[in-house]
């Protein structure tokens, strides 16, 4: 038995809000049979599902990870995707249906934009070995996207998108708990990363429609990945003019005390948020382009 709870995000299952009701209906049947599988789950209000004591095995051989009906992930790493599809509803723009998601592998946010019914999803990975992962998961879990393998700072697609998810490559810092070695190698070239992520978030920001909405993210606790960069990108001048869109108290269920007074999401490992409990260290923003 293992001694960390771990999440699992389920087909069918979405947070308990009014946005998502029509979809909750749609859930019991498969959530229910997964839940059962697994004694002590319990099912999160942002819809994961927290195994409290997971089967011991590989992950592969847990029921119905072969079948396709589920994927490992964070409850803080559920965050994002879950942002962008709340605030394209706001925005009329959900309707459109057709989101980017960058430094996409292995795939557990793309999986959840086609859980929350995007139609056309295009998953951009510049590592050819994680997009093989990427491949190896969408043929899992029968889902569709389209797949580019290449530099996401250098794509320039034929369309604009009303949604992006920019989850930048960091330091991990905030998956310490889980993966201590990453502080090993915190710092080693720091400064070369932040320049990665700012170059790709204003790259995205140049691919978002008039009033298309990016989120970005990272799973590092260091302002300077974060909370800076997010700083820096409101007064670039290169990419598109971005205002940040803060979230708002009941927004995301049980994450009140994980808004900073910016109105950014910041979860820090060992901290607990209501029934979500602990996890990892994470942060998203949510941006609009206003020209």
């Amino acid at each position: 038995m293992s001694e960390r709870a771990t999440c699992i995000s389920v087909k069918g299952s979405f947070p308990k809000s009014p946005e998502y009701e029509f979809l909750n209906r749609l859930r019991e049947s498969v959530i229910d049979g997964i839940h059962e599988s697994f004694p002590g789950s319990t099912l999160l209000s942002l819809g994961s599902l927290r195994i409290s004591a997971p089967p011991t095995g590989p992950i592969c051989s847990w029921p119905y990870y072969e079948d396709g009906l589920w994927w490992v992930q964070d409850t803080a790493a559920s965050i994002p995707a879950l942002a962008l599809a709340q605030e394209m509803s706001k925005l009329g723009h959900y309707e459109s249906k057709s989101v980017a998601d960058l430094c996409a592998a292995p795939g557990g946010k793309t999986a959840q934009l086609s859980n929350l019914g995007f139609q056309k999803i295009v998953a951009v990975e510049l590592s050819s070995k994680r997009m093989q992962r990427l491949k190896e998961n969408m043929s899992r879990l029968s889902y569709e996207w389209d797949m580019v393998n290449t530099d996401a700072s250098n794509w320039f697609p034929s369309e604009q998108f009303n949604g992006i998810l920019v989850d930048v490559p960091c330091s991990a810092t905030g998956t310490a708990c889980k993966n201590p070695d990453v502080l090993q190698t915190t710092g080693t070239d720091l400064a070369g990363l932040i320049e990665i992520q700012h170059r790709l978030a204003c790259h995205a920001s140049s691919l978002l429609t008039h009033n298309g909405v990016m989120v970005y993210s990272t799973c590092s606790v260091l302002r300077q990945e974060s909370e800076d960069q997010v700083q820096r990108l409101l007064e670039s001048s290169s990419g598109a003019t971005l205002e940040l869109i803060p979230f708002q108290e009941g927004e995301l269920p049980s994450l009140e005390t994980a808004i900073d007074k910016a109105g950014c999401i910041r979860t820090l490992p060992g901290t607990s948020y209501g029934e979500l409990g602990t996890c990892d260290g994470f942060f998203l923003a949510k941006l609009r382009r206003v020209k």
